[in-house]
């Protein structure tokens, strides 16, 4: 079942699975590079000796990137 990232913000019943998979097909969608750097990015914490530090750490510089992107009104996909 595929889902959108507005319904992933407004559904709080969804399972971590669900919202996993969808994110994970929006990226894949974006082109190859996304879906290549999701897989990097996947392995590099499986691998980690401590993933949730590496996990936070990348959220905190996607997030830093999103906010430069918008509010220098670049579009942040292509």
């Amino acid at each position: 079942m595929k889902k959108s990232v507005e319904s992933l913000e407004t559904s709080e019943g969804d399972a971590s699975e669900d919202k996993i998979e969808a994110l994970a097909e929006v990226i894949c969608r974006a082109g190859g590079q996304s879906a290549t750097a999701l897989l990097l990015l996947m392995e590099t914490l499986e691998n980690a000796a401590h993933p949730e530090e590496l996990a936070k750490t990348a959220k905190h510089l996607a997030f830093t990137v999103l906010e430069s992107e918008l509010l220098s009104g670049n579009s942040v996909v292509s």
